[in-house]
């Protein structure tokens, strides 16, 4: 007796798979108090291994992974002795374990008998003559047992169908059943209803889990806990749990269908906080974001959520909108499939809960159709693909919907559908979803008018709501919704009329308004083909004349009406203050004051403090520190924001453009008088020479101070007097015959030595071919006077594409001046404040600019490279345009502003405004095709179409100052003068950086009056530095999808991306200079990545290049290239050289 007591008192443990517990398992589980069932199993999923435990709490599930190649020895030693101290361990007679399945139970028997532990072999159990094993179970099911399931639910239906007839339940009860649900089956059909057991529960609960369970049997299985839940029992909530669960993991389709079939039958059994959990459980189970597990979720969600009282259908409906506002399209699908089929079975929920009032439910169906919409002016292609299925099979095009709620829906949603389908330029399957819904939408519409029409209610007054709108704030938005609750139909105008803000892209910020509007009805975005500027009475009497017979009133702050300038011009017929207004107070303002210059009615209105604190300031600060903004911003628009790498270190006042301190005099006859003006410039002694030859004398001041940085000697020779300057009848008799007598002599250039000599030296040569280039000299000699030889002046001119002049006794210079290669120096107007300015940076941007001149000299050996320095065009631009406006060079307050407007139309001076003058930039782009066949002058992506922008300009109703940095070919110009003179819009000027003689003659053609800072009659070749520099520049590429978001693709015509642009020229060459500017761009960027790490303490990634690169661009590589955007620009350009380098033209 002692020894039994203790044999009870040992651990024993039964090792095994366990893969469905049978008779012969739960031998296994007998013969000693404490029993650890080990399971070897490694098909159990996490659902099966909890419902398990809970009927076998001792059972520990090995982890496969770690044992599969353990050695038998190993896992008996470690395992059945060292972590569960075994006294006796219980096993199958068939079982295998070990590496390779080489230990069976006899040799675990031997091992462990050796060292005093019992091991109990566990003979086969017998049924039917063969032993039991879960082998043999799944061969009888699949053999036989199907069927019988089969016949015994068919027999089920007949019962039911026939209750009067006995033969079905004879031949039940005359069933062989050796499947325990089959068994179940047939006594719950027989007695008219079963009350099952935890254990059985639990079992049918591990048997539908079972990929081997056949689906019939586990269907037998869903009609048995339906049956079970039905009955009141405590185990209702344990059921619909596992119900959900079946629905969203199921391996068969039918078994989810029938999960879901019997969670709704049982929803109504089921109590308020036990409905509330199962809703929640399915909502988690959309988040999933695979389509295997939540494909078959929404249909059951949504008709399961209708159970749910008011208060926690409005909660369900809160967690789907938060997720709706996810970032991946495989969450937000199924999120809007449920609200469809919500929607679409709504008509029930007020016959489930009457007490709900009328107008409660109606409020709950717009909000659910609202949602859809929401879907609809959603981020991703896909989004709005699902939206408009919904839409399609749910709404318009469902037979279970009633025809009153299609014709209520319908004229809420026309006009953002309409919007929507115009705006939409997706992919053909996008145009297939849009057929689709619109098809459907037709369908029921031609269907309606057969049966009446349409009741519209009355028309609303029109509050129309003009602003930036950068970005669309929650602020807006409870302002937008006060007006539309007052009785309104707002309409959002993102307009263009706030030149001096730096404003997001105009059709970035009309996207975030609708997004963030989209579940607003009777709100609506104003087509951006109408723009209407508020000082202009000619736009508002449009506007007024587009809403005959509706009143129009303007919606403004409180600020607006006090310090814009249209309130304060002279009234006059439709001018804004002859509207109705509609105002909301600022913080700190007294109400109903200030208004007096309104004679229209006003309405006063002011917002809940909390809403009245969000800024755009406030939002920039909260991109830039990567914090949460959902409590700014509608949560899909956070998305939207962080996704395209918007508002990052980006000011909201544009930059006014600043006069350079830099000046140039000319001096044609210097005299000794200037000695002291050129002390520590150049020698007194060089002044008098100067003044002997005659040589003219060019001086580079600072602007301020008049302190002098450099001088160069020049003059320009004519034919007579060759010679006389010369010196040399071999000198004279080439220039003769080769330019024709005429040519430019540079004698001497003096910079002191510094950081800046090389940078000073090549704006004083810049300024001294310039002017010889508008007098069309053809060349120009280097031959300086004895003592004015210098190293660095010979290193300079070389790279101005000086070459020696075959002339003997004499180191003389010379360059072709005819056609000369214009190279404009941008890079540092491409990069922001303050990088731009920051040392690392601006010496990579010089030495770039030096390599880059030494590599264009090798297109046309010989030629004039002429450097064309941004900073100095900028500067001397800004002069006349000021001086043409009548208006200070420099920002004056009160602000003063010129009658003029300046337009940009190409890529100079944006993002800037020049000082008291309006400007305005006109978004113009060179756009590839994707082979770079062709190319079109279009509208920048992300803005106003050019006919748009056009009309924009025109409605500031001001003369026309147009402006950029060249004028050659005239392609831009030539796009945008049908659209100027279709407007109406008044030219005064067209204003260039330089000027050819053909872009001369194509002004004289177009009829515009023009004028340039620089002066050039022929060109060969045109290069902008910063479009050779990957990531920094380029021309845009045309692709339907950006496969990178926040970045443009671009082309540099360089290789590896593209054939070069310019004149044939040797393949060694091409190659040296596209690896040159890769090199040279590699650099810039790698400066700027580590000052902005100095200055922020983080990398400077792609997808924060914006706060570094005024447009960051990426080289377009292909549809299918996609970039990283947590790497940085350098690495992908060390990948561009090293794959340059492999394409090396041979020597």
């Amino acid at each position: 007796m002692q020894e039994c007591e203790n044999q009870k008192r040992i651990t024993a443990v039964a090792i095994g798979d366990f893969d469905g517990m049978h008779r012969a398992h739960n031998i296994v589980c007998t013969g000693a108090e404490r029993v650890i069932i080990y399971c070897v199993h490694n098909r159990f999923s996490l659902l099966q291994k909890s419902i398990f435990q809970r009927r076998y709490p001792t059972a520990v599930f090995a982890d496969f992974d770690a044992i599969r190649n353990m050695e038998g020895r190993q896992v008996v030693e470690d395992v059945l002795i060292g972590r569960f101290g075994a006294g006796m361990v219980l096993c199958g007679f068939n079982f295998r374990f070990g590496k390779n399945a080489a230990w069976d139970a006899m040799r675990l028997r031997a091992y462990l008998e050796d060292r005093g532990i019992w091991v109990r072999i566990l003979e086969h159990q017998d049924y039917q003559g063969a032993p039991i094993s879960s082998t043999r179970i799944r061969a009888a099911v699949q053999a036989g047992e199907m069927e019988q399931a089969a016949a015994m639910l068919l027999l089920d239906h007949v019962h039911t169908s026939m209750p009067r007839q006995k033969r079905p339940l004879k031949i039940l009860q005359e069933m062989d059943c050796g499947n325990m649900s089959l068994a179940l089956l047939r006594e719950d059909i027989c007695a008219g209803g079963l009350h099952l057991q935890e254990a059985q529960v639990s079992d049918i609960f591990l048997d539908n889990l079972k990929t081997a369970t056949p689906w019939i049997i586990k269907q037998v299985n869903l009609r048995l806990l339906t049956d079970d839940a039905r009955n009141d029992h405590g185990s209702a909530l344990h059921i619909a749990t596992h119900l959900s669960n079946l629905i969203k993991v199921s391996d068969r389709v039918t078994v989810r269908h029938g999960a879901g079939l019997a969670l709704l039958e049982i929803a109504p059994r089921l109590t308020v906080d036990q409905r509330n959990e199962v809703s929640v459980e399915l909502c988690r189970g959309l988040e999933l974001g695979q389509q295997e597990f939540t494909k078959y979720i929404p249909d059951y969600l949504g008709r399961f959520a209708l159970w749910l009282p008011p208060e926690q259908l409005d909660e369900c409906l809160a967690d789907l909108g938060v997720t709706l506002s996810a970032s991946s399209s495989r969450i937000v699908a199924p999120v809007l499939d449920t609200v469809g089929v919500i929607y679409e079975e709504y008509d029930i929920y007020h016959q489930r809960f009457p007490e709900e009032p009328e107008e409660a439910c109606l409020r709950r169906r717009d909000r659910l159709l609202g949602m859809l919409m929401r879907g609809l002016a959603g981020i991703d292609g896909e989004t709005r693909q699902e939206a408009m299925l919904v839409l399609g099979q749910r709404v318009f095009g469902s037979a279970q919907l009633s025809n009153g709620e299609k014709s209520r829906a319908f004229p809420l949603t026309a006009r953002k559908l309409l919007t929507t389908c115009r705006q939409e330029d997706g992919d053909a399957l996008s145009f297939y979803y849009r057929a689709s819904m619109l098809g459907r939408l037709y369908r029921f519409l031609t269907a309606q008018r057969l049966r009446g029409g349409f009741t519209f209610e009355a028309p609303r007054p029109i509050a129309f709501f003009p602003g930036t709108f950068d970005p669309f704030t929650l602020s807006h938005k409870a302002i937008v919704r006060t007006i539309r609750d007052r009785g309104f139909e707002v309409l959002l105008a993102i307009d263009e009329f706030s030149w001096s803000k730096r404003t997001q892209p105009y059709r970035i910020r009309r996207r975030i308004a609708a997004m963030s509007v989209a579940d607003e009805f009777h709100v609506q975005i104003f087509p951006e083909d109408f723009p209407v500027n508020i000082a202009n009475p000619e736009n508002l009497h449009r506007l007024r004349q587009a809403f005959p017979g509706r009143k129009v009133s303007i919606a403004v702050g409180s600020d607006v009406v006090a310090h814009a300038s249209s309130y304060r011009k002279p009234v006059e017929p439709d001018s804004i203050h002859t509207f109705d207004h509609i105002i909301f107070r600022r913080p700190g303002q007294e109400a109903g004051g200030g208004y007096g210059g309104i004679y229209g009615k006003v309405l006063e209105l002011t917002l809940p403090e909390p809403l009245e604190e969000i800024s755009s300031t406030r939002i920039r600060e909260a991109v830039d520190a990567n914090r949460d903004i959902s409590n700014l911003v509608d949560p899909a628009v956070q998305e939207f924001i962080y996704r395209r790498g918007l508002y990052l270190r980006e000011p909201q006042d544009k930059p006014l453009l600043r006069t350079e301190d830099l000046d140039f005099t000319d001096y044609p006859r210097p005299d000794a008088s200037m000695e002291a003006m050129l002390e520590g410039i150049c020698p007194a002694a060089m002044v008098e020479k100067l003044w002997q030859c005659g040589d003219s004398l060019l001086l580079l001041r600072h602007g301020m101070q008049g302190q002098v940085l450099g001088a160069v000697s020049y003059r320009q020779l004519e034919s007579r007097e060759l010679y006389d300057r010369l010196g040399s009848l071999e000198l004279s008799g080439y220039v003769r015959q080769k330019a024709g007598g005429r040519a430019l002599l540079i004698s001497g250039l003096w910079v002191p030595d510094g950081s800046q000599q090389r940078e000073l030296g090549q704006l004083l040569l810049t300024e001294v071919f310039t002017m010889a280039l508008g007098r069309e000299y053809p060349c120009a000699l280097y031959d300086p006077l004895p003592g004015a030889e210098h190293s660095y002046v010979l290193n300079l001119l070389r790279r101005q594409g000086f070459v020696p002049a075959p002339v003997s006794g004499r180191p003389v210079l010379e360059v072709d001046m005819r056609c000369p290669i214009v190279l404009s120096h941008n890079v540092d107007t491409s990069i922001k404040a303050p990088l731009a300015s920051m040392p690392r940076v601006t010496a990579a941007v010089s030495a770039a600019h030096r390599r880059l001149q030494e590599a264009l000299t090798e297109l046309q050996p010989g030629s004039l490279v002429l450097s064309l320095s941004a900073g100095i065009i900028y500067h001397r631009l800004l002069q006349r345009i000021t001086a043409r406006n009548g208006v200070p060079a420099e920002p004056v307050t009160p602000r003063r502003q010129g009658p003029d407007i300046c337009v940009p139309y190409g890529k100079l001076l944006r993002g800037v405004a020049v000082p008291n003058t309006v400007t305005k930039t006109l978004r113009t782009d060179k756009v590839y095709e994707a082979d770079l066949s062709d190319y079109a002058i279009e509208a920048y992506p992300e803005y106003s179409p050019l006919p748009d922008q056009v009309r924009t300009i025109r409605a500031f109703d001001r003369p026309v100052i147009l402006v950029d940095d060249l004028l050659h070919d005239g392609k831009r110009l030539r796009s945008l003068s049908p659209l100027l003179k279709e407007t109406g819009t008044q030219v005064d000027l067209v204003l260039v950086g330089y000027l050819t003689g053909m872009g001369r003659d194509l002004m004289e053609e177009l009829g515009y009056p023009v004028e340039s800072i620089y002066y050039l009659p022929n060109l060969r070749m045109r290069f902008v530095e910063s479009t050779l520099y990957p990531f920094i520049g380029g021309d845009t590429v045309r692709r339907r999808d950006r496969p990178t978001e926040g970045l443009q693709p671009s082309v540099n015509r360089i290789l590896p991306y593209a054939s070069p642009e310019f004149a044939p020229i040797a393949p060694d060459v091409a190659w040296r200079l596209s690896l040159c500017c890769l090199e040279n761009a590699r650099d810039i960027l790698l400066a700027l990545e580590a000052e902005y790490r100095s200055l922020y303490a983080r990398n400077l990634t792609l997808n924060r290049l914006s706060e570094a690169v005024i447009l960051p661009l990426y080289p377009d590589k292909g549809g299918c290239m996609t970039y990283d955007l947590s790497r940085t620009a350098s690495t992908y350009l060390e990948e561009d050289i090293e794959l340059l380098k492999r394409v090396r033209p041979a020597e």
